[in-house]
């Protein structure tokens, strides 16, 4: 944040370039080329881009029940009105595989795939879902946001990715991307200045061209900072490690009474987030209480996956509590104090 910012392409800097050493960290994540990856704000942006750019016209595509609104507003209100189906989840947030290939028809086109559902923790099987989409000649674009860094990824199993930084990449906010496979056709609808090749009115080829404008070479510099911390501890010892304290937490808050918690069987991965509901208490005000008397920050609500809660039969959405690597274990126990002494209370 103190040096001049420094691009190679667009200034006579000699210095490294924050973009080619995020690029670098991040293709060895998800096993990939990288002038396959390219830098957004975000994953909003990132399914904009992807979602604009694709051929909808006449076009029937699926997504799941626990996709987020970055990926279901961009399709429902898209120029082309593509037909869309919902491929419904159980209560866990796991995608049901057979009502999936159920809404298979010859004019589909793409799945969406939430690879891990921000409301329950739940991993969906990537390679399998991946078999059976492909062999219907159907493209799998995943969102990556909740599983990137956490669990091993190999982009062999998507046609695209996409992803946030500031989740478990460590990044700061306003950051992150997505993944594009050889041979995946996308129409670039973003265009400017690329700092290369400008007497052409064309984009140049290769990366720059998707993403004009000036970077985000802080947001760069953070997320590569983030992918490094990642490296270097590995991927399986911090799966292992986060398994072990959400088990504890979900076994713990599922002791107490009038206590719902929703999540995968304990030999199935998950991502570090508990949703849960209290019996006589909304959402909205069990994260109140354990904010104001409790100074604990959950999220309530329906988390951007409007549809979902269906799936879950929890019309008012859920109470979340999300951890990282770095949340010390007394944290998770003063929640499940908190959350008892509340529900004692109430009683």
């Amino acid at each position: 944040m103190t040096q001049p910012p420094a691009e190679p392409s667009r200034s006579s800097s000699s210095a490294a370039s924050p973009a080619d050493a995020c690029r670098h960290g991040l293709a060895s994540l998800l096993g990939c080329a990288e002038e396959e990856l390219f830098f957004t704000s975000g994953a909003t942006e990132s399914a904009n881009l992807i979602i604009s750019g694709l051929d909808l016209e006449g076009a029937h595509v699926i997504a799941t029940a626990s996709e987020h609104n970055c990926v279901l507003r961009p399709l429902y209100n898209h120029p082309s009105h593509p037909a869309v189906s919902i491929a419904p989840c159980d209560e866990d947030g796991r995608v049901i595989l057979s009502e999936l290939e159920a809404l298979i028809r010859p004019e589909t086109r793409y799945l969406f795939l939430n690879h891990c559902s921000n409301v329950t923790g739940c991993l969906q099987d990537l390679p399998k879902i991946s078999r059976l989409v492909r062999a219907h000649g159907i493209r799998l674009i995943a969102d990556v946001s909740q599983s990137i860094g956490i669990f091993p990824i190999d982009a062999r199993d998507a046609d695209i990715l996409f992803f946030a930084g500031h989740k478990n990449l460590f990044g700061p906010t306003g950051i992150g991307g997505f993944c594009l496979r050889g041979g995946m056709p996308l129409k670039i609808t973003k265009t400017g200045g690329t700092g290369s090749d400008s007497l052409w009115l064309k984009l140049p080829d290769g990366y720059r061209g998707r993403e004009p404008g000036t970077p985000n070479l802080h947001g760069l510099a953070g997320l590569s900072a983030g992918v490094d911390h990642i490296r270097g501890i590995g991927t399986d010892m911090i799966c292992a490690s986060l398994r072990q304290r959400r088990e504890a937490l979900v076994s713990a808050l599922s002791a107490i009474r009038g206590v719902r918690v929703f999540h995968p069987a304990a030999e199935e991965p998950a991502a570090p987030i508990v949703s849960f509901l209290c019996e006589g208490l909304t959402p909205s005000d069990l994260s109140y209480i354990l904010a104001e008397s409790y100074g604990i920050t959950l999220r309530s609500g329906y988390h951007c996956c409007p549809l979902l809660s269906d799936c879950l039969h929890a019309p008012l959405g859920t109470a979340r509590a999300s951890f990282s690597l770095l949340t010390p274990t007394e944290d998770l126990e003063r929640l499940t104090e908190a959350v008892r002494e509340i529900m004692e209370g109430i009683a």
